[in-house]
């Protein structure tokens, strides 16, 4: 087995990650490894690659200045044995253990004297073994944050200008957006509710006819379903959002099941079953496909009136799975005191929640 462990986050100080493949300096020297040793890391993990490795051996093989201070000892250098160096590390490193594993590439085994590390897998109750499985137990990130996380950890060493993270980027960009926008507090208050899923609620009230619905095939539910659109009408343009949903027939499938909330094998199954669907179709981010952004464009000039405000929550509901939070109410409540509304009355929530075919509304 190799000790190849990419992209590990250390949840302690005692762990040093050099993956030269991320980090901005690429060389190990004595200096910086003296600095490393000074900010009181005491494990080194180690990844090359073939490029990077071969720079570190030219320059040990080079270099007038490769001896540590005796006092500088590590307890632990674990070696990632798939992205290996070329040169034996052990001489500008000192270290009471030093780890690889099996899979050692790019000639790294002509380097070292085989007794001067341990394979962790020879025994697993060995010390190599206890830290290598420590290590390669720390959370697994992304690459844009390995990269900041291990070149972070080098400019606190270095007291360089440090920068912001992956993620306070992607927060700084995101408030960008909205100062920009005239929505930006109402894309505010959804992005706090939005849950990007779906959301299949039954509804107990009024029966709704067979005839306002047909037949079409529901991706949730993996198979079809009668279906009716639900259609919302502001400024006199029509939108279609979720759809109301009935069995057509017992489907012996799990997504069938728990798409109705039937048992297994359709235990309590109801032909009447009405329940109501919906999807995420939207984003509330700028840079995606289908951002809420491009869709508010339409309705920059539009009065920020009670019929506004019903639209923006009836398309919380249909576009961005507002239901999921299960604080549909507090969101509305929110978007009532930004736009300067009254709230919501419980019954015109329901019906933007539970909306009932147009024509049949009238008759009631």
């Amino acid at each position: 087995m190799s000790t190849h462990s990419a992209n590990r986050i250390p949840n302690n100080l005692d762990w040093f990650i050099f993956d030269a493949y991320h980090m901005e300096i690429k060389i190990l020297t004595p200096k910086f490894i003296n600095q490393i040793y000074d900010k009181g890391y005491r494990k080194i993990y180690l990844s090359y690659g073939p490029r990077y490795a071969k720079a570190q051996h030219n320059y040990q093989l080079t270099s007038a200045d490769l001896i540590l201070p005796e006092n500088i000892v590590f307890d632990v250098v674990l070696i990632d044995s798939l992205n290996c160096c070329h040169n034996n590390i052990s001489n500008i490193i000192k270290s009471k253990l030093y780890i690889i594993g099996n899979d050692q590439s790019y000639g790294f085994s002509n380097s070292w004297i085989s007794d001067t590390f341990t394979n962790p897998f020879d025994d697993k109750n060995s010390e190599a073994f206890v830290n290598y499985n420590e290590f390669s137990n720390f959370k697994q990130e992304s690459y844009p944050y390995a990269s900041w996380f291990y070149n972070d950890t080098v400019h606190k060493i270095l007291d360089l200008p440090r920068k912001l993270s992956p993620e306070d980027l992607r927060k700084q960009q995101i408030q960008k957006h909205l100062d920009s926008s005239v929505f930006g507090k109402i894309i505010e208050v959804l992005m706090k509710y939005s849950k990007n899923n779906w959301m299949c609620i039954s509804y107990n009230g009024t029966k709704i006819d067979d005839h306002h619905f047909t037949e079409k095939y529901n991706t949730a539910a993996q198979t079809i379903l009668n279906q009716c659109p639900i259609k919302y009408t502001f400024l006199e343009k029509q939108y279609i959002g979720g759809s109301i949903v009935k069995p057509i027939c017992p489907i012996y499938l799990y997504e069938f099941e728990h798409f109705f909330g039937f048992g297994s094998k359709c235990g309590g199954y109801k032909k009447d079953r009405t329940r109501y669907f919906y999807s995420y179709k939207m984003s509330v981010y700028k840079e995606d496909k289908n951002s809420i952004y491009t869709f508010l464009n339409d309705f920059v000039e539009v009065e920020w009136d009670r019929e506004f405000l019903k639209f923006i929550v009836w398309l919380s509901i249909n576009y961005l799975g507002i239901l999921n939070s299960h604080e549909e109410k507090k969101c509305a409540e929110e978007l009532a005191v930004l736009m300067k509304q009254n709230k919501l009355t419980q019954n015109e929530l329901t019906q933007l929640i539970y909306p009932i075919p147009f024509k049949q509304r009238e008759i009631l």
